[in-house]
């Protein structure tokens, strides 16, 4: 079972179109660290009703919990 410190921190790797689209966002919104556009895009993705489905791979570039969260 994980705790919550453990989930905090969790690496994430996305899929290749999903690393593709947050570095043409970076550019476009004109953010410096793409953590800028990863919590963007976490804030929308709390208002969906379902969840998405599933990454087809996960061949974007890793995403470290704690820098994504807080960093």
């Amino acid at each position: 079972m994980n705790n919550l410190s453990n989930i905090l921190t969790a690496s994430y790797n996305p899929s290749r179109e999903a690393d593709q689209t947050g570095k043409e966002l970076k550019r476009k919104f004109g953010c410096e660290f793409m953590y800028e556009v990863i919590r963007l895009a976490l804030g929308r993705s709390l208002g969906l009703e379902t969840p998405p489905e599933p990454a087809p791979d996960a061949k974007g570039s890793a995403i470290r919990g704690g820098s994504t969260l807080w960093g």
